[in-house]
């Protein structure tokens, strides 16, 4: 709900950290969030829902007037919104949870046409894409969003994050926790930038690697192959092992 609509109805706010994620991953923060009862004027629906309150929900929409002088819209069709082809303030964004209680029984598209008339609890929708009217200036609006708890957010960040302390733990250290453990202990160093380096531990019982030396050698002489048709890159694969040797990694 937008933060006019919300002055305009003096609803109680309520206080709230929640992040609302669009396309293209941007968020957007809601600190307040207000109940409201959404009806019909021309049905007895009616709903309470829970709405979170942001400065603004979206550029006016439609961006440009629509031209619809030449739809032929059925006399017995009553729209929603008779104003719909003008650009209009949106207050309100319902989700996905009742989205399906809105609709009705009644659909059908116009002759010669793409747009879809679509039946509601607030009567008559239409849905078509601006792109198919010549006469607009198209711009996407999409309003697709992911509401996430931020408390819920940081209380999985922390369980993540969490070290088990091992001294009261019910689970002690494992044999393979033990054998790390001990391998950093003993293999930790400090070169002279500063940084620690550790070698990486391996697996005492290498059987469990299975019989992989065929495969490794097929995928070798693969590379080869394919190396040799690749002049450039032949270059650039010898370069780098070039490296990887002269930085030690290759040793044992």
């Amino acid at each position: 709900m937008s933060e006019s609509l919300s002055l305009e109805f003096k609803f109680p706010k309520r206080k709230t950290e929640t992040s609302i994620a669009g396309v293209g991953s941007i968020n957007t923060a809601a600190q307040d969030c207000v109940s409201a009862v959404i009806k019909s004027r021309n049905s007895n629906f009616r709903t309470q829902l829970d709405f979170h309150v942001l400065p603004k929900i979206m550029q006016l929409f439609p961006n440009t007037r629509v031209n619809t002088s030449d739809w032929k819209l059925p006399q017995s069709v009553t729209l929603a919104d008779p104003l719909f082809n003008r650009p209009q303030r949106i207050d309100i964004l319902i989700g996905a949870e009742i989205f399906f209680d809105l609709l009705c029984v009644g659909q059908f598209r116009l002759k010669n046409s793409s747009i879809v008339l679509q039946k509601t609890v607030f009567d008559w929708i239409i849905c078509d894409s601006l792109a198919n009217s010549p006469s607009v200036n198209v711009e996407t609006h999409c309003c697709l969003t992911i509401v996430s708890d931020i408390d819920k957010q940081l209380q999985s960040f922390w369980s993540i994050e969490e070290v088990n302390d091992y001294r009261n733990s019910e689970n002690p250290f494992t044999g393979e926790d033990a054998v790390c453990k001990n391998h950093f202990m003993h293999n930790i160093t400090r070169n002279q930038e500063g940084r620690f380096i550790v070698t990486l531990p391996m697996r005492l019982n290498i059987i469990m690697l299975g019989n992989s030396r065929d495969a490794a050698i097929k995928r070798f002489y693969q590379l080869e192959k394919q190396l040799g048709r690749n002049e450039a890159l032949k270059e650039q694969y010898i370069e780098f092992m070039e490296e990887y040797k002269g930085l030690g990694h290759g040793s044992n």
